[in-house]
Order: C-alpha cells, then sequence, then structure tokens
C-alpha cells in the first residue's frame, strides 16, 4: 500500500508540474483533497481497456461512493493522515494541495521506490489525457465529480448501493476498463 500512495503523490507532483507548465504558476490552490480524487480517478482509467488495466493495476480499490469514483485506499491514508514511513511530500486538505516546506529532499530521491513502469504510464496518462481535456485541470471539484456521475462504472456500481441502503460499493475494476470512457460532460 505505501508504493500506491508514493505512486499518487507522483501523480500529484507531476500534475502540479504540468499545470505550472501548461496553465498557470498557482498550482497548489488548483488541487483540493476532492480534486484530487477526481482526477487520480481520470488519469487511472486512461487508456485502458478490456486487457490492459494500466493504472488500475496500481490503483485497484475504487468505490462509488456520492462523489463518484474514489479510491479508497489513497482516500483514507490522507483522510486518516497514514503515509509511508518516510512521511509525504505533499499535504492534502479541503482547499488545496502544498508541497511541505521543510522538506529537502529531491523528488527524484523521493520517489525513487515508485516503479519506473508506473511512473511511466502517469507520465503518458498525464501528457495524453490533458492534451485534449486540459479543460479539467481548470474544472472545480464538483464539476469532475458531475462527470465522475455519468461514467456507466459509478452509476451501475452506485445504484446498487443504493438499493442496498449503503454509501458506497466497490466498483468492479473490469468494468471501469471496458467502459467507454469520455472527458467532457455531455
Amino acid at each position: 500500500m505505501d508504493n500506491k500512495i508514493l505512486a499518487f503523490e507522483y501523480m500529484m507532483w507531476r500534475l502540479m508540474e504540468y499545470y505550472k507548465i501548461n496553465i498557470g504558476p498557482d498550482a497548489e490552490h488548483a488541487f483540493d483533497r476532492l480534486k484530487a480524487m477526481k482526477l487520480l480517478f481520470f488519469v487511472s482509467a486512461f487508456n485502458t481497456s478490456k486487457d490492459n488495466p494500466g493504472l488500475l493495476s496500481t490503483f485497484n480499490n475504487f468505490y462509488a461512493m456520492p462523489f463518484g469514483h474514489v479510491e479508497s485506499d489513497v482516500y483514507y491514508a490522507i483522510k486518516n493522515n497514514t503515509y509511508p514511513d518516510s512521511g509525504t511530500e505533499l499535504l492534502y486538505n479541503i482547499d488545496k494541495t502544498s508541497r511541505k516546506n521543510n522538506s529537502n529532499t529531491s523528488e527524484l530521491e523521493y520517489f525513487k521506490s515508485v516503479g519506473e513502469d508506473v511512473k511511466k504510464i502517469i507520465n503518458s496518462n498525464i501528457e495524453n489525457l490533458f492534451k485534449d481535456s486540459k479543460h479539467l485541470l481548470n474544472c472545480d471539484s464538483f464539476k469532475l465529480v458531475e462527470l465522475s456521475h455519468e461514467w456507466y462504472s459509478w452509476k451501475s456500481t452506485y445504484e446498487i448501493a443504493r438499493y442496498l441502503n449503503k454509501n458506497s460499493l466497490p466498483i468492479d475494476q473490469i468494468i471501469i476498463q471496458k467502459e467507454v470512457k469520455f472527458y467532457k460532460l455531455p
């Protein structure tokens, strides 16, 4: 699980860098906790197929919750402040994602335990997803929630959860892999 959290942090670090280069310098205020969770889903689901789980092999515990797809392990690590032994490079709160002020570890050193194959997929997915969907980075959190509510994987699973009087249920990964993926509201 520690590597999953570090992989998430790597993804957020890369998103913040991508934002600074392509949109503007205020990347910290661009990603609140909810937006981070939504972008984790969209980046993870990007370019997956029936035979290719892509990042869903790392981020493999998505639940249908009231605010859309949520990777449960990452969500609870952030919510409960339970990070890998070395701590975290980023701080997540309701308003923003920011770097720790006292961190003097280089990004390369901090993220070296994230597998090169995972880093490669994260980098590729960010570059290719936002090439045509840069608007996602400027959307507020609730627009991203609205978008995730349009995906079949959330609709079908959350409907079952509500039928069972639950607020969440795990989403079968293969449904995400096989469904039609879109990144604009209809």
